[in-house]
């Protein structure tokens, strides 16, 4: 083997016919690669395509920065407006500095070719290092994971220097949630936002992945909810651009409903009459802001829905949204903590609102809001759990209505940590009953429309369903329809009445017991608590005696109200001689309300013999507060045994009145408050208050 001394010494013609010879090879092998494979393998993939166009387009506003790129030795800072598209920009811009690089190989092969056609050196053996051409790497230091804390065995910052020194390029790609390294912030030599995916950029794609331009196109609202992963899942081989554009705008619509045009808005919306106005002026808002006239910070951030399941709160939310042409995102605790661990919890509620964010205004809707808790109450192992769980959603919301996003959140009680209720998130709170007697005839008609019973009073069947909730409508109305149909005949009122007020199928007496019990609530309930009662409902799934709200409560107040809630079992125990199980068990019982609302009375509001405040009290922590304090106990057991016996005393003197309605609610199933306080007055009775 000869040394190095041995060779003929390598002259600038030998090394340049040589280089020109690879490099030919080269090229030839890659077009013969071509010919024998399908004519669209030498495009981009139209996830690539996108990455490229989404660059181009960023750098064509930035001619300075887009020079940089072509030159090492700059500091450049590309600011990506979602994290999930900084691994294809990245790849996108190696891809844009290899063919830079490929172009100079081929300018320099032609330049050393010139004029050495006529030099027979084909067989100057050339050091080898020669050929080995530069990569990207050789020439960048790409910044793509700010996560990182350390390049091999340097820091981030050390190794920015370190590529500096050596006239190396740095590019940091920066997401909307991280920064870049200080250095880098404040002596960066070109700026440059990369854009979100629009219709533009994705035509753009498409005319690079397929050689044509798509037919069709995704709406730019919904080219804000496309990821990375999703262009890639769209595509399919031998496909065309049409069929990735339409298979796009399926994965888009997937992922936030829609408000559908043609579908009901907040006209004709019965039962909600303030939240329909909180809904008008935000709808009117956001026109005046569209118009220039409103600034975004006058602008409601959000409004909390709080009343029972089944009122009518998410479907307000899907009915403001159509009326306000706004898409509609959804999340709820149940949904985010199905994901999986803290951290998968904690993600999917981030993609939640980041898919809210990326819509440039929209309303979110924030569903079993009360599911969080409230931190001060928290206690157990899962305590910091659970408190970071709400912390982590403030933190959300604060971000999402900076983005122009109306917070809309439902909840069945206000058991809701008062951070959420702030100015600045939900600024506004509306309580959500149960419809009246004319709401439920509007939502009795709507969901009835113009097929069924087009020309029928409905107020029968609304006053015999007062106390239910739109959902129990729907379900009324359905099962009336299906009742009809199965008979091959038009609905009547009768088969909606049968589904307000199913027969109970139980025995004669046991039907008997359940009147007397019901009866005895509403009784108490016209003497206590005049004009509150809207409904007494002997049936299926609904018997109870149902009261309208009365707003501040006194210690007589809560006294009666103990006294009408205790009345069933005193009612049973009166005509029957002992009382069965059914006031008691659960925690919604009658016990178990009365129970609570005596020791709340008692030690929280400060209605008994002192003024010591000892604990909020609520159904699910009365029993362990009792335990823990047996002197409040012994008070609460002495209340509820004096109101027991007045509830008692009270029946005994309208003992003809009790039957009398215990008999209408078996022939009718429903009565409204008006008819049993007109039972009561018209039955001689000594009305003397009980204190």
């Amino acid at each position: 083997m000869s040394s190095q001394l041995d060779r003929p010494p390598t002259t600038l013609s030998a090394l340049s016919k040589a280089y020109h010879k690879q490099f030919v090879e080269h090229l030839d092998a890659e077009k013969a690669a071509d010919a024998v494979a399908p004519d669209h393998t030498d495009r981009p993939t139209p996830y690539a395509a996108t990455a490229s166009v989404l660059l181009d387009r960023a750098l064509s506003s930035k001619p300075d920065a887009a020079a940089a790129l072509e030159q090492p030795g700059q500091v450049v800072v590309l600011n990506v407006a979602s994290r999930a598209w900084v691994p294809a920009i990245a790849e996108a811009f190696r891809t844009h500095a290899n063919a830079l690089i490929q172009r100079e190989m081929e300018a320099d092969a032609a330049e050393l070719q010139k004029g050495q056609d006529d030099i027979p050196d084909d067989d100057v053996e050339v050091p080898a290092e020669f050929f080995q051409s530069q990569s990207v790497h050789d020439r960048w230091l790409i910044i793509d994971d700010l996560g990182r804390t350390s390049l091999g065995d340097i820091s981030v910052e050390l190794g920015i220097i370190r590529a500096v020194d050596e006239g190396k390029g740095v590019l940091v790609l920066v997401p909307p949630d991280a920064n870049a390294p200080e250095i880098v912030r404040n002596g960066a030599d070109h700026q440059v936002s990369i854009p979100l995916v629009d219709a533009a950029t994705l035509a753009d794609a498409a005319a690079a992945a397929f050689g044509v331009r798509p037919d069709v196109s995704v709406p730019d609202w919904l080219c804000r909810l496309l990821t990375p992963n999703d262009l890639r899942f769209a595509h399919r081989y031998d496909e065309d651009a049409d069929q990735w554009i339409k298979r796009l705008v399926r994965l888009a619509e997937a992922k936030v409903r829609t408000a559908a045009v043609d579908g009901p808005t907040l006209d004709g919306l019965s039962g909600m009459d303030e939240a329909v106005e909180w809904g008008r002026n935000l709808i009117e808002d956001l026109a005046d802001y569209n118009a220039g006239i409103l600034s975004a910070d006058e602008i409601d951030k959000g409004c909390m829905l709080v009343g029972p399941p089944g009122t009518g709160k998410s479907t307000f939310a899907a009915r403001l949204a159509r009326s306000a042409g706004l898409p509609l995102v959804i999340g709820s605790y149940g949904q985010w903590q199905s994901a999986g661990h803290q951290g998968h919890m904690f993600k999917a509620m981030r993609e939640s609102f980041e898919r809210a964010q990326a819509l440039g205004g929209c309303l979110f809707l924030l569903e079993e809001a009360d599911s969080f808790g409230i931190r001060d109450k928290m206690e157990g192992r899962n305590r910091e759990y659970s408190i970071q769980v709400v912390n982590e959603a403030l933190q959300r919301i604060d971000e999402a209505v900076k983005h122009r996003v109306i917070i809309l959140g439902v909840a069945n009680t206000l058991n809701i940590d008062p951070a959420f209720l702030r100015p600045g998130r939900f600024d506004r709170v509306i309580h959500v009953s149960p419809p009246n007697e004319i709401a439920l005839a509007g939502i009795l008609r709507e969901h009835l429309g113009q097929r069924h019973l087009p020309d029928a009073d409905l107020s029968e069947v609304a006053a015999a369903g007062l106390g239910g909730t739109g959902a129990d409508v729907e379900f009324w109305v359905r099962n009336a329809k299906r009742l009809a149909r199965r008979a091959g005949r038009q609905m009547t009122v009768a088969d909606l009445l049968a589904q307000v007020s199913p027969a109970l199928d139980l025995p004669i007496h046991h039907q008997r017991r359940i009147a007397i019990h019901e009866a005895a609530h509403a009784i108490a309930g016209a003497v206590e608590l005049p004009g509150q009662l809207m409904t007494v409902t002997v049936s299926t799934g609904r018997s109870g005696a149902r009261f309208r709200p009365s707003g501040m409560e006194t210690g007589a107040s809560m006294r009666a109200i103990i006294r009408t809630t205790l009345a069933g079992r005193a009612g049973e125990e009166i005509v029957y001689g002992a009382p069965a199980n059914g006031s008691g068990g659960p925690a919604d019982s009658d016990l178990a309300k009365a129970t609570a609302l005596a020791a709340e009375m008692l030690g929280s509001y400060g209605f008994g013999d002192g003024l010591a405040w000892k604990g909020e009290v609520h159904t699910q922590n009365v029993a362990a507060v009792l335990r823990q304090n047996p002197g409040l106990a012994a008070q609460v057991e002495t209340e509820l045994a004096l109101q027991y016996k007045a509830a008692q005393d009270l029946l005994h003197r309208n003992r003809s009145a009790l039957d009398a309605v215990a008999d209408l609610l078996l022939d009718r199933g429903t009565l409204t408050g008006a008819e049993v306080e007109e039972i009561v007055a018209s039955m001689s009775y000594d009305a003397g208050a009980v204190q």
